[in-house]
């Protein structure tokens, strides 16, 4: 593995804790799995936190906002407890191969997702279709996100679309896997939100969007990157900084509205 397998490059925004009191629930939706629930609107969301867990910075605190403007959002708690702990970023590299390793999408993440997080959507929300469930990624979010969005076999059809804030699905590398590969299977729109950090594929004229535009949705996919943001500063910025606080503000509009403009509303 290179170090541009990592999920975070070394300038990135470092783990955040934050004072904030969330609107929504921590609930048990099945298996003694947890997730942040929040909102009622006739949308849903599957948010999918970074390598720092659903505590992670401002997490919920986006979810919060994504769901005043309609949605219902289920932020599942993937890792089950056991999220990345490194206090210095430089470590990363080090430190994040072997937790990554537990966390592959299959057989840990899809059978969650399919015995307990699919069917709390459909059958205790009453989201009965995937076209009415947009998923939204924060950093390693984008890899569970691409995995998603490229599984035939997944109860309820292909999902309504994603959106990846500074995505890193480069990830893929630490199983000696193509990352590119993984985004060509992609079955619904993409919206892909890079900081200066990520690898230039991920961004304008990269491969990932020319092979995500090259699909029968393509014309629905877009890309935007932010070139003065550090990764993770949607979620783990500094708040105080006003720079920050407006892209990171433009990024969460950009994806409230193309998850608006794709999923479909459940009756």
């Amino acid at each position: 593995m290179s170090p541009q397998d990592t999920c975070c490059p070394p300038d990135s925004w470092p783990a955040l804790k934050v004072d904030y009191k969330p609107k929504g629930k921590l609930e048990d939706i099945g298996k003694g799995l947890k997730a942040y629930v929040v909102g009622n609107g006739p949308r849903a969301v599957i948010a999918l936190n970074d390598v720092f867990g659903i505590e992670s910075g401002h997490s919920k605190e986006i979810c919060d906002a994504i769901a005043d403007k309609g949605f219902t959002v289920v932020f599942p708690d993937v890792f089950r407890g056991k999220p990345l702990q490194v206090s210095d970023m430089s470590k990363l590299f080090d430190e994040l191969p072997g937790w990554a390793k537990q966390f592959d999408y299959e057989p840990a993440l899809r059978k969650d997702v399919v015995e307990v997080i699919l069917p709390y959507l459909h059958d205790k929300l009453g989201f009965k279709s995937n076209d009415q469930i947009a998923l939204a990624g924060f950093c390693w979010g984008a890899f569970m996100l691409f995995h998603l969005a490229g599984d035939t076999k997944l109860p309820g059809g292909p999902f309504a679309c994603g959106v990846s804030f500074h995505p890193s699905v480069q990830i893929e590398g630490v199983f000696q896997r193509d990352p590119l590969q993984l985004i060509d299977r992609a079955t619904c729109p993409q919206l892909l939100l890079p900081s200066a950090g990520e690898p230039d594929y991920m961004k304008e004229e990269g491969d990932a969007i020319k092979k995500l535009r090259a699909k029968p949705f393509g014309a629905s996919c877009g890309v935007k990157t932010f070139p003065s943001m550090q990764h993770g500063w949607v979620n783990r910025g500094d708040r105080n900084d006003p720079q920050v606080v407006k892209e990171a503000q433009e990024a969460l509009q950009l994806a409230v509205d193309f998850m608006m403009r794709h999923t479909k509303p459940k009756a």
